[in-house]
């Protein structure tokens, strides 16, 4: 056994015994199984850390010895938080291993198996190395770590034990109605890039374009992260929404957050077209600018029964599938419908394991099939009528009951066999 009395041995040193042990290494082969357990963090700044620990399991009795030195470097800009040494006790049904680590540099520290105790068992013995750094200086990517004990039958490799993530949020919105007046257009998607990516006091603003304004009365004060971890406030002045994002009340998980928007409309000001929105604030790290809907005429579909071919404010599109009668009701596809209302194909998502779709646009809607309940925004209603599986093995459904959710009308012409949607 190598005896190192220095607790703060130079890394040359530190080297040096690398080199001697793998001047004995002979044969021995790499057979311990190296897991890294607990969570993978998202590191956004510098400051102290717990990461992901790594166990060596010896997997067969003996692949572990007293007296074996394992070396564990940290990536660079990551230091050990204490340079004092420690035990390391890990115990794996009736087997019990000690080890003391000594922090040789700032980076490297080498652990010592002082003593394995099976007792009257034959567990493998495991060795647990936990990671209690200090982040000084963060690039990007994974935290990889790196272990070596020459000379010994445990695995040497790099493993990690944390992300490195810029700070921040991303933005998006997710749908862009059209209207022609004053009203609710297109949901502000916030998802913070890690737990705590957007710090409280933090502040988001979203501007909009001449001849809009917030529409204070309908537009909401507070938004809410998906797990009420915490809430942030929102203030409005003229043109300019302030996100001021509050403390957590729970576990720092990463924030979802969904800002409804209300707007009014000048229209001696206003320019038709898209409605875009100009986003600043440190917090932000992609999304700028975001387009919330389009000031203009309302979407205009019309579907005849048995066409391959619908128009959409006057110009011609391939359907999905056929419109169809049954029971009276005329069926189109969803996607056709979502086409219609403005929604996103993107934010139109079908689950073939559990036979539902989801449709994302002011208002989350989900349907599945052969079910008369519909989930609105969560919330449970019941349908006349149940989704079926049509023409294409596309999922069908009135389309009266999808249009009046985002807003919309459809109307029944007989004489022309077409559904208009407006």
């Amino acid at each position: 056994m190598v005896k190192v009395s220095n607790r703060r041995m130079p890394l040359l040193l530190v080297l040096a015994l690398l080199a001697t042990l793998l001047s004995s290494a002979g044969s021995a082969s790499a057979t311990t199984n190296n897991t890294v357990v607990g969570a993978v963090p998202a590191i956004v700044s510098s400051g102290n850390y717990t990461l992901a620990s790594l166990n060596i399991d010896e997997g067969v009795i003996g692949n572990i010895a007293t007296n074996d030195v394992i070396v564990v470097t940290l990536p660079s800009g990551i230091q050990w938080q204490s340079m004092a040494d420690q035990n390391i006790i890990t115990t794996h049904g009736k087997t019990t291993l000690t080890a003391t680590m000594h922090e040789a540099s700032e980076q490297a520290a080498y652990i010592t198996v002082t003593d394995i105790n099976y007792g009257t068992g034959t567990d493998t013995a495991y060795l647990r190395i936990p990671f209690n750094v200090t982040v000084n200086s963060l690039g990007s990517g994974n935290l990889q770590i790196t272990i070596a004990a020459p000379g010994t039958a445990i695995t040497a490799e790099s493993y990690s034990i944390g992300h490195a993530v810029s700070p921040g949020a991303a933005i998006s919105a997710l749908s862009a109605p059209t209207r022609g007046s004053s009203g609710q257009f297109g949901t502000l998607h916030i998802i913070e890039n890690a737990p705590n990516g957007i710090t409280a006091g933090d502040t988001i603003m979203a501007k909009l374009p001449p001849g809009f304004t917030w529409d204070v009365g309908s537009a909401p004060a507070n938004i809410s992260d998906k797990t009420n971890a915490r809430t942030a406030s929102v203030t409005y002045s003229d043109r300019t929404a302030t996100i001021t994002m509050g403390a957590y009340t729970a576990g720092q998980d990463s924030g979802i957050y969904d800002l409804a928007t209300w707007v009014t409309i000048d229209k001696t000001a206003a320019v038709k077209g898209d409605i875009i929105v100009s986003i600043s604030g440190a917090a932000i790290v992609t999304g700028n600018p975001i387009v919330i809907g389009k000031y203009g005429d309302y979407n205009t579909a019309s579907f005849v029964i048995g066409a391959s071919t619908y128009t959409l404010n006057g110009e011609s599109a391939l359907v999905v599938a056929p419109p169809y009668i049954k029971d009276g009701r005329t069926y189109l596809a969803i996607r056709d419908i979502g086409a219609a209302l403005g929604i996103e194909q993107s934010n139109i998502v079908w689950d073939a394991a559990k036979g539902t779709v989801t449709m994302t646009g002011d208002k989350v809607v989900q349907l599945t099939i052969g079910s008369n309940i519909i989930l609105i925004n969560g919330a449970a209603t019941a349908m006349d009528v149940a989704p079926e599986i049509g023409p294409g093995e596309r999922c069908m459904l009135p389309a009266a009951l999808i249009a009046q959710e985002f807003g919309a009308a459809a109307t029944w012409d007989a004489a022309t066999q077409t559904v208009k949607i407006k």
